[in-house]
């Protein structure tokens, strides 16, 4: 009842209704298998839609390619037009080839790091993307109905440069989202706190949006 894949969905389909498939396209990782099952088929799609930690691991290790090569196409730009860019934005706007944006997102991602071994290995991978694949146009979202602090490592929460915290159990589970308590005490159905990445937290209702 907090909301948590309407809010999900809602901005993804906010995100295919923004751009084109040329300028956009999503990588889903989904363990239930039916989350994200309306964006089967969708033009943005990157690819089939994964469920296994195995398949996340394949996705954040075909992403951290890119983006080296990404910055790679960034320093060549230099060779045509005289400078290097800095960033997706300022090389699409000189490239004859426009580079789409990559969201890759993670659904119950807990259920994706049960093991120690996968978990080790997607938090390295996610740790790399986070630091480093914004300015190359490849976005991270992670969603988890379980926020306890095995899952949600430090070092994970460290690299987010944004958290939407709906409504949780109790204030241990808000105090590991958001560092505070309070998301405990909202009411259910969308209604969030956002906390960005300069610490600023703001209340906000999070809209319902439909495939039509």
């Amino acid at each position: 009842g907090s909301g948590k894949s309407v809010a999900l969905n809602t901005l993804l389909y906010g995100a295919i209704k923004l751009y084109t498939p040329n300028q956009l396209k999503l990588f889903l990782v989904d363990p239930k298998e039916v989350e994200l099952a309306d964006f089967e088929g969708a033009e943005h799609l990157g690819g089939e839609i994964g469920s296994t930690p195995s398949e996340a691991i394949d996705l954040l290790e075909s992403a951290v390619e890119e983006m080296h090569f990404r910055y790679k196409m960034f320093r060549e730009q230099k060779k045509t037009v005289g400078k290097v860019a800095k960033d997706i934005r300022e090389y699409n706007l000189r490239a004859d080839e426009n580079l789409p944006r990559w969201l890759l997102v993670l659904d119950e991602y807990a259920d994706l790091v049960s093991d120690k071994e996968d978990k080790h290995t997607i938090e390295q991978l996610i740790q790399r993307l986070c630091q480093k694949a914004r300015a190359a146009g490849i976005h991270v979202i992670l969603a988890t109905q379980k926020p306890l602090v095995n899952i949600l490592s430090s070092a994970i929460k460290a690299n987010l440069p944004a958290i939407l915290a709906l409504k949780v159990k109790n204030s241990t589970d808000s105090k590991v989202l958001m560092d505070e308590p309070g998301a405990e005490a909202l009411a259910g159905k969308g209604d969030a706190l956002f906390k960005d990445g300069a610490g600023r937290v703001a209340r906000l209702q999070c809209a319902a949006m439909d495939s039509d």
